[in-house]
């Protein structure tokens, strides 16, 4: 265990999640990879334990992480108490990603939570659930109770000395409910503009994972086919291109629309920056989810102009008309209208772009990610340990 690195003296952390990290699956995992990417530049080793059996090779996390992270293959909830006493005193910080997960571990946590010293227990709620299911709720205007969801939802998390989240507004609402100690720590992104011109592009560009029928990705992408593209095409004719890309998994199908005449199925892409280069517009049409949308802070970042809903605006902050093109989630007619005047007009095109990449800049950049980091998990760096009733006396 401890032969894995020549700096004995760093602090370990033990990241807990659904699965490995792999950027390909979406869905909060590009964060997640961003996070140990970051930990491990840092200075700290990082061990990464996966609660569900694995959807990925070992040898498909290869460009993924970084060679100093250590990867349990064999992780699950049922083992965590036994990996966790195998390894007494040895993690510093047990970092546990998504609610869901703290309620699955935190019995299997007790025994090392009493540890001296103890290893600091940190909460990342990358999206909090109640929110999405606010959501999906009033779109369909059912009735539903968030504070109790809320409740429910959050009931573990007085365990953690420390609760990360990903974006201002749902740090408010952990503030608002007591939690004192709340850190963002959002996306990083590098803008990197794609170098086509207005001119040589063409179309628009659909980027997301979709994990299950009926997701946020997968009930956006839908309603753009089958409410919003109709109406883009009465103005575009047969310049109405829609490219939809990223990873689906087992189970979930996209062959409704293998034969669609103005969609392109791309599945998976491992790089993505052609695409990027290529498109005129992103489409952003999801319709409810929770934390903060990191596939729109990618497009900014390669310089694609976005077309989003309310529901992702009101998780950015961003400035309609200036930084995005913000329609209503149940107004296709507004939604198509934006996605026009974007395939239309180069000036509005260049103003959005500019604006959206000095967004990224600002409030995505490397260094402010890694202060935040740095300020959540402290040193990475063990402090010497010195013998207990002993005096430290000057050498002279």
């Amino acid at each position: 265990l401890y032969a894995r690195s020549v700096a004995s003296d760093r602090k370990h952390v033990l990241f807990i999640d659904d699965a490995v990290p792999v950027r390909i699956a979406g869905s909060g995992f590009v964060r997640a990879n961003d996070l140990i990417a970051a930990m491990t530049a840092i200075g700290f080793a990082v061990t990464v334990y996966p609660l569900a059996t694995p959807e990925f090779s070992r040898f498909s996390l290869a460009p993924d992480l970084a060679e100093t992270v250590e990867v349990i293959q064999n992780g699950t909830a049922s083992r965590l108490a036994q990996f966790l006493r195998e390894r007494p005193g040895v993690y510093d910080v047990l970092w546990v990603a998504r609610t869901h997960n703290l309620e699955l571990v935190c019995f299997a946590l007790e025994d090392a939570l009493e540890n001296s010293p103890r290893p600091l227990l940190i909460l990342d709620t990358e999206a909090i659930a109640a929110i999405r299911d606010a959501e999906r709720a009033r779109m369909t205007q059912q009735p539903f109770d968030l504070d109790a969801a809320l409740a429910a939802e959050l009931r573990h998390a007085a365990l953690c000395q420390h609760i990360v989240a990903v974006s201002r507004r749902e740090a408010e609402i952990l503030d608002r409910r007591g939690f004192a100690d709340v850190t963002v720590i959002g996306h990083v992104r590098d803008v990197r503009l794609t170098g086509r011109r207005y001119a040589d592009r063409s179309g628009m560009l659909f980027v997301g994972a979709i994990h299950e029928i009926g997701s946020p990705n997968h009930d956006g992408l839908c309603w753009l086919i089958d409410e919003v593209l109709p109406l883009v095409e009465r103005e575009l004719g047969w310049q109405t291109r829609l490219t939809v890309a990223g990873y689906l998994a087992p189970g979930v199908s996209l062959e409704g629309y293998r034969n669609h005449p103005r969609v392109t199925l791309c599945g998976p892409v491992t790089d993505i920056t052609p695409l990027y280069d290529s498109h005129r517009v992103f489409v952003a049409p999801t319709r409810f989810a929770a934390g903060a949308p990191y596939k729109v802070h990618e497009a900014a970042s390669f310089g694609l102009p976005i077309v989003a809903t309310d529901v992702l605006n009101a998780q950015l902050e961003w400035q309609c008309e200036t930084d995005i093109l913000v329609a209503g989630s149940t107004d296709p007619v507004e939604f198509s209208r934006h996605l026009v005047r974007l395939q239309r007009n180069e000036a509005l095109w260049q103003k959005l772009r500019a604006a959206a990449a000095a967004r990224i800049t600002a409030e995505n950049g490397r260094d402010r990610y890694s202060e935040a980091l740095r300020r959540v998990l402290g040193s990475p760096i063990r402090s010497p340990a010195v013998p207990s009733g002993d005096v430290l006396k000057p050498v002279l």
